[in-house]
């Protein structure tokens, strides 16, 4: 295996890949690793995440499916490299009311710092996501907002997108980044404190 990864914001319009493929071929790759989920967005044709950002003004088109088409004209095998925990960065909102961070804040994983101050505070309002953003723009160990592992409707939004990429896309692999907690200071959300309360008790 002689693997590329390729980042999203190379995969922005169907001439940018051609372009990508061919110089990976020329250069004697012949894997490409493609990250098809970078914020909990979708560069790839998805009912359940929101296209990315990214592609906004670009012609419809499907990046992942042109990867692989591309791919495959040369011999090379094409894997979906899937950010799994990492959600958004510590910028502006995501624009789309379906993305999660929008749709779903009490997914959002909490850091230890804010737990107390967030506990009882609405996820959905503006002052949640805006304490969670402010913490990790201001700290250089975390890298964006990221889902709590623990929740029951993450893992099972997880589990979705790997089977519906599998299912719906000729792929040769699928790699999971990011499955992990932000830093050792999360996760402190209300979910994630109550579902821990509710496994340690009995063990008491």
């Amino acid at each position: 295996v002689r693997a590329l990864w390729v980042i999203r914001t190379s995969l922005g319009s169907v001439a940018k890949i051609q372009a990508l493929v061919e110089e990976a071929y020329e250069s004697g790759f012949n894997t490409l690793l493609v990250q098809v989920r970078g914020r909990g967005d979708a560069l790839y044709v998805s009912d359940r995440e929101p296209r990315a950002e990214l592609l906004a003004g670009s012609p419809p088109f499907d990046p992942l499916s042109t990867v692989i088409v591309e791919a495959r004209a040369r011999g090379m095998k094409t894997h979906a490299w899937v950010n799994t925990h990492i959600v958004w960065g510590p910028v502006a909102r995501p624009l789309s009311p379906q993305h999660l961070v929008n749709a779903n804040p009490d997914w959002l994983a909490v850091p230890r710092d804010l737990g107390r101050e967030l506990h009882e505070r609405d996820p959905s309002s503006p002052y949640y996501l805006q304490r969670l953003t402010e913490f990790a723009a201001n700290t250089p160990s975390v890298e964006g907002l990221f889902t709590s592992p623990s929740h029951p409707a993450v893992q099972e939004r997880v589990v979705a997108i790997w089977m519906d990429l599998a299912s719906n896309y000729d792929l040769d692999g699928i790699h999971f980044d990011y499955i992990r907690y932000p830093s050792p200071q999360f996760d402190y959300s209300r979910g994630a404190l109550n579902r821990f309360r509710g496994w340690v008790r009995p063990r008491v």
